[in-house]
C-alpha cells in the first residue's frame, strides 16, 4: 500500500514540474533566441513578442486576479506557440497565393487574436502594440486568450 501511494504522489509531483515547466520553457527559449548573437532577424523578431506576450500575461494576470496559476500559465503558453506555429506554416503554404490571398489569412489570425480578450484592459496603446506596427512578423495583441484564440482559429482553418 505504500509502494502504491508512494508511487502515486511521485507519479503527480513529476507531473506537475513537467507542467509547469511549459511556460517556463517557452519562455526561457524566446529570450535565449533573443540573446543569440547569432539569431536571424526573423526568429529574434518571433521570439521577442512570444516573451512580451508571455510576461505580459504573467504580470497582467497577478495584477488583475493576484495570482497566476500554473496549469493557467502552461496553457497559455502552450496555446500561444500551437497559434504561432500554424500562423507561419499558414503563410508559408500560402507563398503562391495571391497578396489578397495572403492578407485574408493575416487578417483571420489577427481577429482571432483581437476578439478572444483575456483581460479586462483598457490599454489598447499597450495590448495593441504589435498590431499598430504594420511591418510587425506577429500582428497580434498582447491581450489574447491563447487557448480560445487557438479553438477559434482551427474552426476558421477547418471551413
Amino acid at each position: 500500500m505504500r509502494k502504491i501511494v508512494f508511487s502515486l504522489l511521485f507519479a503527480l509531483a513529476a507531473h506537475a514540474a513537467t507542467a509547469q515547466e511549459v511556460f517556463k520553457e517557452v519562455l526561457s527559449r524566446a529570450e535565449a533566441v533573443i540573446n543569440d548573437p547569432l539569431a536571424d532577424e526573423t526568429n529574434i523578431k518571433i521570439a521577442q513578442f512570444k516573451s512580451t506576450a508571455l510576461r505580459y500575461t504573467l504580470a497582467t494576470a497577478i495584477r488583475q486576479r493576484g495570482e497566476a496559476s500554473v496549469d493557467f500559465l502552461d496553457m497559455q503558453a502552450y496555446s500561444l506557440s500551437v497559434f504561432l506555429t500554424k500562423y507561419f506554416s499558414e503563410l508559408s503554404a500560402m507563398k503562391q497565393q495571391s497578396e489578397d490571398v495572403r492578407k485574408g489569412v493575416i487578417y483571420m489570425f489577427v481577429g482571432a487574436s483581437a476578439s478572444q480578450p483575456l483581460f479586462d484592459d483598457p490599454d489598447k496603446a499597450t495590448t495593441d502594440v504589435f498590431i499598430a506596427d504594420k511591418d510587425n512578423l506577429t500582428p497580434f495583441s498582447l491581450n489574447t486568450d491563447w487557448e480560445k484564440a487557438l479553438a477559434a482559429i482551427e474552426k476558421e482553418l477547418q471551413k
